[in-house]
């Protein structure tokens, strides 16, 4: 059986949209080897993965390049499989990889170092490009909701948390994002006062969020027995357990809403500048609000003076979203 290396993304969300590809390349080598490489956190959102063999840290320096390269032609690879149109790097690893098959996007830059390429088509979800170039790699075709795994072991962790915050098991939950990574996928803070205050009398409120929303965080949980601010104090994958816990989750387009919804929670994601067209949510409890604007979806290329895109997501209409997706649980 063919030996197949797979270089994935970077972002927690784009490798959630690799999930069900993944899925497929197993479905159809399932005897194969299937080594998975990615960076920062997204590799985070792999552990425990039946459908992966191995997994590897993409590398950063030179030296740590040079001895990937050295290392990946000593493994052996028949196949490899890059999920990036658009990075180089990758493609020449690819190459230098020594791979018989090297599979991926078109691109002008990345073409010349692969022998097969498929176009991306941005009228679909970006999943089902991922699931399409896995199944020209030979790949089944699978459901296009992804699937995350969790340990016994993280869901009593979660557990664990929950009770040490003081949120009783018939409490009512509520999950909220308070930003991803950039600044086109952050709250309207009038919004977000309003809905903490529509929510907290409802039930126990999880703030989310990276490291960089620590003390705003804090800000919105200070006096408040409601509000529990988790954003800076838990990891990745301590999240993910909290997650299940959750009656809904509310959040941009980014990791955290991606992987409520693939884990079955009921998801509701709020988008501005990005099309949810190409990259919502993907599971069987999902609502969108979406805003289009004259000027969107901009990707968060144009600098705004105002994310007029944001504003108008108002914390009325979420409140209604969200009576919505809890009368379908």
């Amino acid at each position: 059986m063919p030996r197949i290396v797979v270089f994935n993304q970077n972002y927690i969300g784009d490798v959630v949209f690799t999930l069900p590809a993944l899925r497929s390349l197993r479905e159809g080598y399932p005897e194969s080897y299937i080594k998975v490489v990615a960076g920062g956190n997204a590799l985070e959102v792999l552990k425990g993965n039946p459908y992966i063999s191995s997994l590897a840290r993409r590398p950063k320096t030179y030296g740590e390049k040079f001895e990937f390269i050295r290392r990946m032609r000593r493994e052996n690879y028949d196949i490899c499989i890059s999920f990036s149109s658009r990075s180089l790097e990758l493609a020449i690893f690819s190459l230098l990889s020594g791979c018989k098959r090297r599979l991926g996007f078109y691109n002008a830059s990345t073409l010349p170092f692969l022998n097969f390429y498929i176009k991306e088509n941005n009228s679909d979800h970006s999943a089902l490009d991922y699931l399409k170039l896995a199944i020209a790699a030979g790949g089944k075709k699978v459901s296009l909701i992804p699937q995350v795994f969790l340990s016994e072991g993280e869901l009593q962790r979660g557990e664990e948390i929950l009770e040490a915050l003081g949120v009783g098991k018939d409490e009512m939950v509520f999950g909220i994002l308070l930003g991803g990574s950039t600044s086109f996928k952050r709250w309207y803070p009038p919004a977000l006062l309003e809905l903490l205050n529509n929510l907290a009398p409802k039930g126990q409120v999880l703030l989310f969020g990276g490291r960089e929303f620590k003390e705003f965080g804090n800000f919105l949980a200070e006096g408040k027995a409601n509000i529990h601010n988790l954003a800076g104090y838990v990891s990745l994958r301590e999240a993910m357990a909290l997650l299940k816990y959750c009656d809904i989750f509310i959040g941009q387009d980014s990791g955290l809403t991606h992987i409520s919804a693939a884990l079955g929670v009921p998801t509701l994601g709020l988008y501005g500048a990005t099309d949810p067209k190409r990259t919502a949510p993907i599971g069987e409890k999902v609502n969108i609000i979406y805003k289009p604007l004259p000027c969107g979806p901009c990707w968060g290329k144009k600098r705004c003076e105002r994310p007029l895109c944001i504003e108008a997501i108002g914390a009325k209409e979420i409140m209604e979203r969200v009576d919505k997706l809890l009368g379908k649980r």
